[in-house]
């Protein structure tokens, strides 16, 4: 499920007098843009693809309105392949650039959103293949994550309300206020990786937030 961004512009224009609400959405894109990069706490699974005989070379398609970060994990009919880069396998499995068949057992991440198989599949398999991946916003997307919105509102109005007090010669421009903004917004963004790292264990996660 996706939010509006504009449900965030209630906890940013009041900070910024005068601000136009479109200028508030642009930042605040921005903001969910480096939180997900910065944190990885948008994380997802790509719905169930096919597994296409002689094929080894497939792109991810990410959900829409969102660009895709990196790839977590990927299962093949059920086993999880193992990330590996070219030069491992160049010296460990020489033959996977000879595009022979078989049963795969690790991917080359070309690109956050390709890889290729180790081995050609032999057969097709309808749903055989399940990705989960690290997502963030398209540079035009007008909305962002459930998730975003739900647990990580405060960060991304911090980060938004420093981009815009730091533009300068405007009403509501404030560079000292724009610091304390930013520093809130690097501490929610501590706390955001941390979640990620540990995912929703029950043991608390801490961020040392430092003094301004």
């Amino acid at each position: 499920m996706a939010t509006d961004l504009e449900k965030f512009v209630s906890g940013v224009l009041p900070h910024v007098p005068g601000c136009p609400e479109s200028l508030a959405i642009n930042m605040i894109r921005r903001a969910v843009i480096r939180l997900c990069e910065d944190s990885t706490i948008w994380r997802d699974d790509i719905p169930a693809g096919d597994i296409d005989i002689d094929v080894a070379d497939y792109t991810i398609t990410p959900p829409a309105d969102t660009r895709i970060i990196a790839l977590m994990s990927l299962m093949y009919d059920g086993v999880e392949m193992t990330k590996r880069t070219e030069e491992w396998l160049d010296v460990n499995d020489s033959s996977w650039r000879n595009s022979n068949p078989g049963s795969p057992t690790s991917i080359v991440n070309y690109a956050p959103d390709r890889f290729i198989l180790n081995r050609v599949p032999t057969k097709t398999i309808v749903g055989g293949m399940v990705s989960r991946v690290i997502l963030k916003p398209t540079n035009d997307a007008l909305v962002c994550g459930d998730l975003i919105y739900n647990d990580w509102s405060e960060a991304v109005e911090h980060g938004a309300i420093s981009l815009l007090m730091e533009i300068p010669e405007k009403k509501w421009s404030d560079m000292n206020l724009s610091m304390y903004h930013g520093r809130q917004f690097n501490f929610q963004i501590q706390r955001a990786r941390a979640r990620a790292t540990m995912g929703f264990a029950k043991k608390s996660t801490t961020a040392q937030m430092q003094s301004w």
